[in-house]
């Protein structure tokens, strides 16, 4: 069996010269009907076969996608179990490090040092900027950003009933396999 496109030209030989693609010898008209079966059902045979093969790696691709999300859901969950314990022992920490009204001891907390042979925890000193007030900041500073993107739902409808300059509805054909 060959390519779609080469059994489509040994068709189309037979179809114009009614010889056998494949000898050049002249057909009867029993010979040609029977060659134009055969071609005609390898070519059928050739398209099932193939849009069998490409629904196979959708539904392949169908189980790799729920296992990706399965993964994902399962790293999430293990990411915020791991947050949850390092909240957990950063609170304790913090609190051994706390003055009796329950302040933060800054000094204490930066000196603190925990360490075994497979793990080491200690503080260290980072800025962060924290926005309190937006309109209280230069202008400089402020970013704005904007999406724009049409509502193509909303104006398909617009579109049937009055057309626009800017926008036209095509029509297009998909193939469907079932």
């Amino acid at each position: 069996m060959g390519t779609l496109y080469e059994i489509d030209q040994r068709l189309t030989q037979l179809e114009e010269w009614g010889c056998d693609p494949e000898t050049g010898e002249i057909l009867s008209d029993e010979d040609f009907a029977k060659k134009f079966d055969e071609i005609s059902m390898e070519l059928d045979k050739k398209i099932e076969n193939t849009m069998l093969f490409a629904k196979q790696l959708n539904s392949d691709a169908e189980a790799i996608k729920a296992e990706e999300k399965a993964l994902s859901d399962r790293r999430k969950r293990k990411e915020a179990f791991a947050n949850r314990l390092t909240a957990n022992i950063d609170r304790y920490i913090r609190h051994i490090c706390s003055d009796e009204d329950g302040n933060v001891d800054e000094a204490k907390l930066n000196k603190y040092r925990f360490e075994t042979p497979k793990i080491e925890i200690k503080y260290r000193k980072s800025n962060k900027v924290v926005v309190t007030d937006i309109n209280k900041i230069p202008s400089k500073f402020i970013k704005t950003t904007t999406t724009v993107e049409p509502d193509k739902v909303g104006l398909k409808t617009y579109l049937k009933d009055n057309g626009c300059d800017g926008a036209e509805i095509q029509q297009f054909y998909n193939m469907q396999v079932k």
